[in-house]
């Protein structure tokens, strides 16, 4: 299965840079999880 990496946004929309320490914290986890689910803890790497 092959990763399929979603682009990035070429301009990011307005505000979407300010986020407070806890959302920023709350979005690196849910993308922790969910690539996590797609790979396996075995094939991750930092």
């Amino acid at each position: 299965m092959p990763h399929d990496p979603k682009p990035a946004p070429a301009i990011p929309a307005p505000g979407s840079r300010k986020r407070t320490r806890a959302a920023r914290r709350q979005q690196l986890i849910e993308a922790t999880i969910e690539v996590l689910a797609e790979r396996g803890y075995a094939r991750c790497t930092l």
